[in-house]
């Protein structure tokens, strides 16, 4: 594999692991809006991780 290749699969990866850990945050506080939306570390978890997804893509 060439150097982007692998580059470009290591950040598909890790865009996974971001997703992942929405999904768990989301299981974890219920998939609830209400609830997201008083709760302000259930806020700040998905926030962080779509940040870091989109810090990926860039």
């Amino acid at each position: 594999m060439t150097n982007s290749t692998e580059h470009d699969i290591d950040l598909l990866l890790r865009i996974l692991d971001y997703c992942d850990r929405i999904e768990s945050c989301k299981q974890r506080f219920g998939d609830n809006f209400d609830i997201y939306q008083q709760d302000l570390d259930y806020q700040d978890v998905i926030k962080m991780n779509l940040f870091q997804i989109g810090e990926c893509v860039i």
